[in-house]
């Protein structure tokens, strides 16, 4: 099938797109890497008037250390993630990025693309609410900057505006003894996650965990934040008592993951603990000493 007709624009800087997007807002969709854009427009469920592509805009394709916090371009394809050797704290970011679709996507899919595109089964959003990040998007207005686990409203539904566009992933420094992992469990190589899990950790000299970050992938109609979770496993110490207050808080929380071709809810709700457990243990025997 293919898009009905729309408006095709090559924005050449970033005052071009956010021109454009204050003038026609709503009626414009951004084109990044396209792999998700496209097939939508082809199956004819999103139909923009226009479509800006920012793919020309220099200065969107970075990372950088900077003032504490480690800041990824919006243009930054997940390829560069896959490929990048981060310090150990983010080894979590690698852990996701090879694990987003196949290698023709990933190639071509951007972070802010993944991020901004609001599907509950897009893997990167997860990690970034997993890392407490925060998302710098941009308009003729200004600039604002949204925590990634406020930024998601519901299926394809997020805070950015219609005159917004998504910049920046700003990922906050994690002290010491930190490091993270991202679990997923796909009926075959490259598939949307039957569920999935990021557990971000950090542990002191003692071996105590100070800091953590958890969230969920497919765990509903946005990716989910597990901050019950996170505060259960708080100034704990030890594998067991990790994983039996987790378990308990997991429990506890209301996670509503939707049957469909993949599996029933009950049994991705299974599947999303087993994966929590697995990876607060994988991640902490890799932390202590």
């Amino acid at each position: 099938m293919y898009p009905p007709q729309f408006e095709y624009i090559p924005a050449n800087s970033l005052d071009d797109v956010l021109k454009l997007l204050d003038e026609r807002g709503e009626e414009a969709k951004i084109l990044a890497g396209g792999q998700s854009l496209i097939p939508l427009m082809k199956l004819r469920i999103a139909r923009p008037a226009l479509v800006v592509d920012i793919n020309r805009v220099k200065g969107l394709n970075y990372m950088n250390m900077e003032d504490g916090s480690l800041k990824i371009g919006a243009l930054v394809r997940i390829a560069q993630l896959e490929r990048t050797k981060f310090p150990s704290q983010y080894d979590i970011l690698r852990a996701a990025s090879r694990q987003v679709a196949d290698p023709q996507v990933r190639n071509m899919g951007t972070v802010g693309g993944n991020a901004a595109h609001g599907d509950p089964g897009n893997d990167l959003p997860a990690v970034f609410i997993s890392l407490k990040s925060k998302y710098v998007v941009k308009s003729k207005r200004g600039t604002r900057e949204i925590p990634a686990k406020d930024f998601y409203k519901g299926p394809f539904t997020t805070e950015l505006r219609p005159d917004e566009v998504l910049v920046e992933v700003n990922v906050p420094h994690w002290d010491g003894y930190s490091g993270g992992t991202y679990l997923k469990f796909e009926r075959r190589t490259g598939d949307y996650a039957i569920a999935a899990v990021a557990v971000q950790l950090t542990v002191d000299d003692d071996n105590r965990v100070t800091r953590a970050g958890v969230a969920f992938t497919n765990a509903g109609p946005t990716p989910l934040p597990a901050e019950e979770i996170e505060e259960s496993i708080i100034d704990k110490r030890g594998l067991e008592n990790l994983l039996t207050s987790a378990k308990n808080a997991f429990d506890k929380m209301k996670v509503n993951p939707v049957s469909d071709l993949r599996g029933p809810d009950w049994y991705k709700r299974d599947v999303m603990r087993v994966l929590l457990l697995r990876g607060i243990k994988t991640v902490y025997e890799r932390l202590v000493r």
